[in-house]
């Protein structure tokens, strides 16, 4: 069974030349899963990145929506 929370290891988008692949940016599901979570836990912890995270950061386009608001 293949796993897609995490593409940082195999950037690949399956294209037959190098001219034609478009892959995606790294990018950990799980990674944005556990920021939420830890902002849920110590929400003071959002200071420490409210300053550079951006909803367009986030691959998924649920967590962009959530972080948005």
């Amino acid at each position: 069974m293949k796993d897609d929370r995490c593409n940082a290891q195999n950037p690949e988008s399956g294209a037959k030349n190098f001219s034609e692949r478009r892959p995606d940016p790294p990018y950990c599901i799980q990674a944005q899963q556990a920021l939420f979570g830890a902002n849920l836990l110590r929400n003071e912890l959002y200071n420490s990145v409210a300053s550079f995270l951006e909803p367009d950061h986030f691959y998924d386009p649920l967590h962009r929506q959530i972080y948005a608001v």
